[in-house]
């Protein structure tokens, strides 16, 4: 027994090379699997992720898109009536229509400004999480919102620093608070200034570069948020 060893015999060198192999490709297998899975439910995370934001968004311009359509009626109006106002010059205070005119004058002032609901939008924007955006169209309809906006609110600015600065120091110096035309104490002849006309032009001007312009900033921005909204609609 000394000379023949007894037990288990050995295997074979090669054999022993393919049971290695086999354990590393086993391995191999199994952490790709793991990474596969790991990827996958990242994905699915962000996903799940990127459908709230948008939809979030969706919610927020329907409200822009509401909040503007009245904005602009309020412009329309007042320019209506403006109008209405200037279509009367040169004025004859004698025998012009001075209820008429106090109405029409009332319904021209007041000060009615576009505010966006945007902080989804500008979170969005400002974070990493801007690319969990797959859609390139909607990512570059996101991007164009600021400046789109702030060309637009350019004009309406203007008409509110109009306003306060001009319009209405001069309303208060030459006009009773409710612009009553019949009150005993107005002069009428201030309807028939140059000064009186100017200020009269200067509001409508303002009111049709908001609506009217050349560059239809209002039309621009109308059309952008109907494209964000289409874009962020979600079944």
């Amino acid at each position: 027994m000394s000379q023949n060893k007894t037990g288990k015999p050995a295997l074979p060198a090669g054999r022993y090379l393919k049971y290695a192999i086999g354990e590393i490709i086993l391995v191999v297998i199994g952490i790709l699997i793991a990474l596969q899975i790991n990827n996958w439910n990242e994905n699915r995370i962000s996903r799940k992720k990127e459908r709230s934001i948008i939809s979030e968004i969706h919610q927020e311009f329907l409200k822009n898109k509401d909040q503007l359509a009245f904005i602009k009626t309020k412009h329309q109006g007042h320019l209506y009536y403006i109008n209405k106002v200037v279509a009367q010059f040169p004025i004859d205070s004698k025998t012009v229509n001075l209820d008429s005119v106090s109405h029409f004058m009332r319904m021209s002032f007041a000060d009615w400004t576009f505010e966006p609901v945007q902080g989804r939008i500008e979170w969005l924007i400002n974070s990493s999480n801007f690319d969990l955006v797959q859609n390139d169209e909607l990512k570059d309809a996101l991007l164009l919102w600021q400046p789109t906006f702030e060309d637009y609110h350019e004009d309406e600015q203007s008409a509110l620093n109009f306003n306060e600065q001009s319009l209405y120091p001069y309303l208060r110096k030459n006009f009773s608070q409710t612009i009553n035309l019949k009150d005993e104490r107005m002069k009428l002849q201030v309807l028939e200034s140059m000064e009186y006309e100017h200020m009269m032009l200067s509001r409508k001007n303002r009111l049709r570069a908001i609506l009217e312009n050349d560059t239809n900033e209002l039309q621009r921005l109308e059309e952008l948020i109907d494209k964000i909204i289409l874009l962020t609609y979600q079944k």
